[in-house]
């Protein structure tokens, strides 16, 4: 039971940090869990069902917003092919709401409702050190499809629906390190670096059209996640483990000039997340089915 102290004292500073860190609903970029997941030697098999939640304010501009719920749902697996190379794809799934009520510096209220999706694979290399193979160098490369939906309903002196929708693409590289002092424990502390490229702009938005989501269309933007994730099991629970993940996202490059209408955006007009946390199982799919 003592290697569960720390994880329980990690998770805990992990969920205030991350609550502190997050912001507003965005409308390009929101990070999903990285897959982290561990294997050791050929035929491994793991799989991953975890649920994420952040909370953030309505809006970064300051008016009446409240504060709601970011939530998200992320199936991960892991297959390693040979010796030191594993392929890994993943799903994700998330859903919030952005509102706010009239006040005396804008007199109108709006609701907002967010959907984003999207799948990644990856191949990846590993190799464990020392001598009880209590550190494993991880370095995976892939790419991920997605796409971004919102309607919105703004109130003034007339009720306003618009939607907006766009695709993306992905290229990422992510290495990472796994420290594992024990079976049932490991820390891993990993970078991933996206390059996201959004296209297929669909909105009846005029302002939107015109103005910066058109300028971001078809170009790439480049984020950089730092992620720790923590994993542990019990040795009555066989086959299962249970993990943890945080990550702080920062905006690395972006293209900052509309040549159209000559204008020049700074850094805090590109909309994304910059934090995310999940909790979740993992399954270790050989061992569960070497049992039958």
């Amino acid at each position: 039971m003592k290697s569960i102290y720390p994880s329980v004292i990690i998770i805990f500073f992990a969920f205030v940090l991350t609550s502190c860190l997050s912001t507003t609903p965005k409308y390009l970029y929101a990070p999903n869990s990285a897959n982290l997941l561990q294997t050791e030697k050929k035929g491994d098999v793991k799989a991953a069902v975890n649920y994420s939640q952040s909370k953030h304010s309505a809006t970064s501009n300051g008016d009446n917003g409240s504060r709601q719920i970011s939530n998200g749902v992320d199936a991960q697996a892991a297959y390693s092919i040979l010796k030191n190379l594993v392929i890994k794809a993943d799903a994700f799934q998330r859903w919030e709401t952005d509102r706010s009520e009239r006040n005396q510096i804008y007199p109108y209220k709006y609701k907002i409702d967010y959907k984003r999706k999207g799948a990644d694979v990856s191949i990846g290399y590993y190799k464990l050190l020392g001598k009880q193979k209590q550190i494993s160098l991880n370095i995976d490369a892939g790419t991920g499809i997605g796409k971004t939906i919102f309607n919105g309903i703004y109130r003034k002196d007339t009720i306003n629906k618009y939607y907006y929708s766009a695709n993306h693409s992905t290229l990422f590289i992510t290495p990472s390190i796994a420290l594992k002092p024990t079976t049932n424990y490991s820390l891993i502390i990993a970078y991933r670096l996206s390059s996201i490229n959004f296209c297929n702009l669909n909105t009846n938005d005029v302002a939107l059209t015109k103005g910066l989501y058109a300028a971001f269309a078809d170009k790439k933007s480049t984020y950089g996640d730092i992620i720790i994730e923590n994993e542990f099991g019990f040795n009555k629970l066989q086959g299962f483990r249970f993990h943890w993940q945080i990550g702080i996202s920062k905006l690395q490059t972006y293209f900052s000039y509309d040549q159209v209408n000559s204008t020049t955006y700074g850094e805090d007009q590109y909309e994304y997340n910059n934090s995310f946390g999940s909790i979740g199982i993992v399954a270790d799919l050989k061992q569960l089915l070497s049992k039958k």
